[in-house]
């Protein structure tokens, strides 16, 4: 028996493959926050009361993760090569996206390119709150979960059209 037709018997909620790996990395990147802390409070890096408001850029990053794990779960059955390409898309995008650096120190005639990555908003929420001890502005806070729920929203209905075909081309 394959695997397509165990999953055409037995009845399993397709949507909890992509769900079920992005709580594995959630829980893994929890975990992985212990060190990190502890490093914090041995370096004496200064606590800012706007660590509080770091849950909401970490639920729009949740949002759009899930939202883009639907999407590729549902293009990686279609197209196999997916994988191999989205490893290199993730290595371009991770130097588009101001994680080793600051948005501010971007010349002034790209900043409007960068403003299209959708991780912008987020990072730059951890950057302000963790290293300046500021929050973002309304306008970005909102771009944030925005751009998350967006994400979450066209995945998951590409991959319900598409979810009930999956199992003819595993």
């Amino acid at each position: 028996m394959s695997n397509g037709d165990l999953l055409k018997k037995v009845y399993v909620a397709k949507s909890v493959f992509p769900v079920a790996a992005v709580l594995s990395n959630g829980i893994n990147f929890l975990l992985s926050m212990v060190p990190l802390l502890l490093l914090v409070v041995i370096l004496r890096f200064p606590f800012h009361l706007t660590w509080l408001y770091l849950p909401l850029p970490l639920l729009s990053l949740v949002l759009f993760t899930l939202g883009c794990s639907f999407f590729f779960a549902m293009s990686n059955v279609f197209f196999r090569d997916m994988a191999h390409i989205l490893q290199i898309v993730l290595s371009v995008w991770f130097y588009f996206s101001p994680i080793i650096y600051s948005f501010d120190f971007l010349p002034q005639r790209y900043r409007p390119l960068f403003r299209l990555n959708p991780l912008l908003y987020p990072l730059n929420g951890f950057r302000l709150a963790i290293y300046y001890g500021l929050l973002p502005t309304p306008q970005s806070m909102a771009m944030s979960l925005g751009i998350g729920l967006g994400a979450l929203l066209v995945g998951y209905r590409l991959f319900r059209h598409y979810q009930d075909s999956l199992v003819f081309y595993v």
